[in-house]
């Protein structure tokens, strides 16, 4: 096995021996060679085991370096085919187990003891929360086991020279059997980190995992947590996250340059909530972008840098235009801002509404023909100035067709003329925009 491995072993009438070969407890110790074994016993092998310590003694001679505990809080179970007594304590001491070797593989022998014990213990490895493999142990002939189980009597030697594993150690058939099992809680978590991830809630989906993290790659987390990342707009963390698990980057980021990453990925977090059916947070988050792309088209398209007409305040950090270094810089921009307000153009917070009046002076003075940007700019502004108040103080939620309405185009319109806006400013054609799908595609293959 690739990891060391613990043992967790009921003992049965077959044990230690039965008909002079290994019984299942003995031959898995064999071929295992577990770093620890703890034998379960209820009240008749407990008294064989006080009488003569049959199993410890033939486990000690066939794996001196596994350490064996013998549980004797359980030796007061007579009626051991009851199938209820088995739940609690296997449960209690599986996990206990896990505790000490959490980084162990944990093995259940499912060939000792009453069938109650191996359907308890088989159904206790199908839904705990770690991974637990069952062996199987078949009988030397093939078959159900007829031979006789080891008697009251029982002289060491005797039997240790009579055992035909032993007599034969080259040619000794295994025959432990790993039972192929899905975890069933494993199963039932990963269908709700795929329906999750698939809603793009990956913070929701870090959450279940870290619940269970035996039960998932390592490599499973930093693809959820660099997803988390990004969605967070927390971009260089994302990379960062990634590049540390190995992977190539340019299959999950298209867009590198960071003179217009934060714009790309704002507009894909956009599409998220779009898919989520969030109207009312899409139609609030339009703005922030909005004015970024127009001063990406500032700097792209008309190749002036608006920063130099801004003035940040110092308590606030916010960026405001200022009238002192338009006057100086852009003098036509200022004339145009004082013309389309009633007192003329003051210092004022940096917005779409301002800056839309910059990008028409701007291109009607260069003689460009740049019809397109500049129309939907103004469809984009004329779209925030009618459902930017509606959403942020509206109560109740509304719909894409609420929307529509309103404004006279669809969300995803909206959608669709911020990215060739930004196709357009930063000159990128045949973007994809893509990169959540993409993780989500490597998340479900690593999950699954």
């Amino acid at each position: 096995m690739d990891k060391p491995c613990v043992l967790f072993s009921p003992i049965g009438m077959t044990d230690p021996v039965g008909g002079d070969y290994d019984g299942p407890f003995l031959h898995i110790l064999r071929h295992y060679r577990p770093e620890k074994a703890v034998l379960f016993m209820t009240r008749e092998p407990w008294e064989r085991h006080i009488k003569d310590n049959r199993y410890c003694a033939l486990a000690s001679r066939i794996c001196p370096e596994t350490e064996l505990e013998v549980l004797d809080k359980y030796n007061y179970i007579e009626n051991a085919h009851k199938f209820e007594i088995y739940d609690e304590p296997f449960k209690e001491e599986l996990e206990k187990l896990h505790r000490d070797f959490p980084n162990h593989t944990i093995l259940a022998n499912i060939s000792s003891g009453t069938p109650q014990m191996e359907a308890s213990l088989y159904l206790l490895s199908a839904i705990l929360p770690f991974e637990i493999t069952p062996i199987q142990v078949e009988t030397p002939v093939k078959k159900s086991n007829k031979t006789k189980s080891s008697s009251d009597t029982f002289e060491l030697e005797t039997v240790w020279e009579n055992i035909i594993e032993n007599c034969f150690p080259d040619d000794a058939e295994n025959r432990c059997v790993n039972i192929p099992l899905q975890n069933a809680h494993k199963a039932i978590l990963q269908k709700n980190v795929a329906a999750l991830v698939e809603n793009y809630d990956y913070s929701a989906a870090i959450t279940i995992t870290q619940s269970a993290k035996e039960l998932f790659s390592d490599k499973l987390l930093d693809l959820l947590t660099s997803a988390q990342y990004r969605s967070s707009m927390k971009i260089s963390e994302s990379i960062e996250k990634l590049r540390k698990s190995g992977y190539n980057i340019t299959e999950f980021f298209e867009v590198q340059d960071t003179n217009i990453r934060n714009c790309y990925e704002y507009i894909q977090n956009l599409e998220l909530i779009l898919k989520r059916s969030d109207y009312n947070n899409f139609s609030r988050a339009v703005s922030p972008v909005l004015t970024d792309l127009m001063e990406l088209a500032c700097e792209k398209i008309f190749h002036k840098n608006p920063r130099i007409w801004y003035q940040t305040e110092k308590n606030t950090g916010v960026h405001k235009l200022s009238r002192n270094l338009l006057s100086r810089f852009e003098p036509a921009v200022l004339s145009e801002l004082d013309n389309a307000f009633i007192n003329g153009f003051k210092d004022c917070p940096v917005a779409a509404s301002n800056l839309l009046i910059i990008l028409q002076t701007l291109d009607l003075n260069s003689g460009s023909n740049n019809n397109k940007l500049i129309s939907y700019f103004q469809s984009l502004r004329d779209f925030e100035s009618k459902i930017r108040n509606l959403a942020a103080h509206e109560i109740i939620g509304f719909s894409d067709s609420d929307i529509k309405q309103k404004t006279g185009i669809s969300s995803v319109k909206v959608l669709d003329m911020l990215k060739e806006i930004f196709s357009l400013c930063s000159r990128r054609t045949n973007l994809k925009w893509d990169g959540y799908e993409k993780f989500n595609d490597e998340i479900i293959k690593t999950l699954l």
